[in-house]
C-alpha cells in the first residue's frame, strides 16, 4: 500500500515503515484484545431495563423473529445500538494513540494519516482486531413473568370456561363437556385429583384434609361470577428462559415441550381482560407440568400497565405484589 505521510508534501512510507506500523497494531491488539476481541466492562449495577425486555420481546415475537435466531440475538442488536456499544471502541483507539507516542515519531504520523483517510479500521481488522466481545446476559437479570393458561377448548369459549364450570353454578351450561375442559380441571387431575370439574364441585371440602384442594376451593371463593379467568403461574425468568418463551410461543401448535413450574409458584385465577382475579393462592402437592400448546400468553412485568400478545392488565397492576412472589423456577423439557 503506497501510503502518503502528508497529502500536501506528499512524502511516502516507505515499506519498511508500513511494516513497522503494522507490528505496532498487531502488538497492540495482542497486548489489548483476547483473540483479537476488545472487551466491554459494564458496572455492576448496569442493567436491561424491564421496560426494554418487555418491548423486544414482543417485538420480536410478532416481527423480528424472521431475522434472528433467537430472542437474545434481537436483544442484543438493539442493545448495541440503544448503550451506544460501539463507542467503547473509542477507549480502544486512545490506548493505541498513547502507545503510538512512546514509538518512533512516523508511528504517530502514520496513525494520524489513516485515521484522517478512514482506513484505520481498514489496518486493525488486517492487523488480527476481531470486533468486540460482549455478552448481553451479563446486563440482564433475571425476569417477573406471568404464564396465561388456556385449553384449546377453553379459548373457544372466550376463556369462560372456569368462570361456567366452578364459578357461576347457575348456569344452564356448567356441567357441559365444553366448560370442563379448561387449564382449572387439568391443574386438579395433574395434581392427582379426581377426573371430573363436577366430583370437586360435589366434595365435601370442609371435611377435606388437602391443602391443595382446599386452597382451589378458597380461589374459586374469592372469584367473580361472569369473570373470564386465567389459570396464571408466576415465575422467574432468565435470558435463556426467555428464548424458551419466546420460542414456544412461536411454534406452540406444533411443539412437543413441557414446562415445569416449581410448587412453591404463585398460581391462582387471574382476569387480564379487565384487571381483576381471585387471590393467586392455591397451593401445590407437587410440580407443575404445563404442555406448551397450553401457554395462552406471556406477560412481562414492567413500569407499564399491559403486556403480552394481547395486551392485558399484567398481575402486578393489579395485585402489586412484592417481587419474591415471582420465585419460581422454570425447567423446559
Amino acid at each position: 500500500m503506497a501510503l502518503m505521510m502528508n497529502t500536501t508534501t506528499q512524502v511516502p512510507v516507505t515499506p519498511e515503515q508500513e511494516t513497522a506500523f503494522e507490528q505496532f497494531l498487531r502488538k497492540c491488539i495482542e497486548r489489548l484484545c483476547w483473540n483479537g476481541e476488545y472487551s466491554v466492562y459494564f458496572s455492576y449495577n448496569d442493567r436491561v431495563e424491564e421496560d426494554t425486555i418487555n418491548e423486544t420481546f414482543f417485538d420480536y415475537v410478532k416481527k423480528y423473529h424472521k431475522y434472528y435466531d433467537c430472542f437474545s440475538d434481537y436483544l442484543t442488536n438493539v442493545i448495541q445500538d440503544k448503550w451506544y456499544i460501539y463507542d467503547y471502541e473509542d477507549n480502544l483507539i486512545e490506548d493505541i494513540k498513547d502507545a503510538a507516542r512512546r514509538e518512533p515519531d512516523f508511528i504517530s504520523e502514520i496513525l494520524e494519516y489513516v485515521e484522517d483517510e478512514c482506513l484505520f479500521w481498514d489496518y486493525l481488522y488486517k492487523c488480527g482486531y476481531n470486533g468486540l466481545s460482549w455478552d448481553v446476559h451479563e446486563i440482564v437479570s433475571d425476569t417477573r413473568v406471568n404464564l396465561l393458561l388456556a385449553t384449546k377448548e377453553e379459548l373457544n369459549q372466550d376463556l369462560s370456561s372456569i368462570s361456567a364450570a366452578f364459578i357461576d353454578k347457575e348456569s344452564s351450561h356448567w356441567n357441559t363437556a365444553n366448560a370442563k375442559d379448561n387449564a382449572l380441571n387439568y391443574l386438579i387431575r395433574q395434581q392427582g385429583y379426581f377426573t371430573k370439574s363436577e366430583d370437586f364441585l360435589t366434595y365435601k371440602i370442609e371435611d377435606c384434609k388437602s391443602k391443595f384442594l382446599t386452597s382451589v376451593d378458597n380461589e374459586l371463593n374469592n372469584a367473580y361470577d361472569g369473570d373470564c379467568h386465567c389459570l396464571t403461574v408466576l415465575a422467574s425468568a432468565s435470558l435463556n428462559d426467555l428464548d424458551k418463551l419466546a420460542d414456544i410461543l412461536l411454534k406452540k401448535e406444533t411443539a412437543k415441550q413441557k414446562i415445569t413450574v416449581s410448587k412453591d409458584c404463585e398460581i391462582g385465577l387471574f382476569a387480564p381482560f379487565v384487571g381483576g382475579g381471585s387471590i393467586l393462592e392455591i397451593q401445590l402437592d407437587k410440580d407443575f407440568e404445563i404442555p406448551v400448546d397450553m401457554l395462552y400468553d406471556v406477560q412481562i412485568e414492567h413500569r407499564g400497565n399491559y403486556s403480552g400478545l394481547h395486551g392485558f392488565y399484567t398481575v402486578d397492576t393489579v395485585y402489586s405484589l412484592v417481587g419474591s412472589c415471582w420465585r419460581a423456577n422454570m425447567k423446559f423439557e
